[in-house]
């Protein structure tokens, strides 16, 4: 679905392949046209999450075939307490609308890496796995 008619926006308007802002209104609809979702559940006051933003964000234009989408758990208690967010930046990678691993922390970019290639392959990890560095 081209960008302009998703209800959910660019994270990073000056470039396609930004991370999304979704809410608990739009998260569905992102997974519905979406198979490959990473969510980056994170906070503005987070210094950790601050200083993930850019791997991530690096990593969304080097990955046009998974959306790469960042939730903000302060203004999205719902989602944060589906996916039992208890500690941030989390990362959550869902395949066909299912979550299929997550990794709780800052992930160096390599890392970042393995976990957005194990989503493309299939999620090879186990539901919910942790991934630590």
């Amino acid at each position: 679905m081209p960008p302009s008619s998703r209800n959910y926006a660019p994270e990073n308007t000056s470039t396609i392949l930004a991370p999304v802002k979704l809410t608990d209104a739009d998260f569905a609809q992102a997974l519905t046209e979406n198979p490959l979702v990473i969510v980056d559940f994170w906070a503005p006051w987070c210094g950790p999450c601050r200083g993930f933003a850019p791997v991530f964000e690096k990593s969304a234009a080097n990955h046009p075939e998974v959306l790469f989408a960042k939730v903000n758990v302060d203004k999205c208690p719902m989602l944060s307490n589906q996916f039992q967010i208890r500690s941030i930046p989390t990362l959550v990678g869902i395949a066909r609308k299912q979550p299929v691993q997550a990794s709780t922390g800052a992930l160096a970019p390599e890392t970042l890496e393995r976990f957005v290639r194990d989503l493309i392959a299939g999620g090879k990890s186990r539901p919910q796995e942790k991934q630590h560095d």
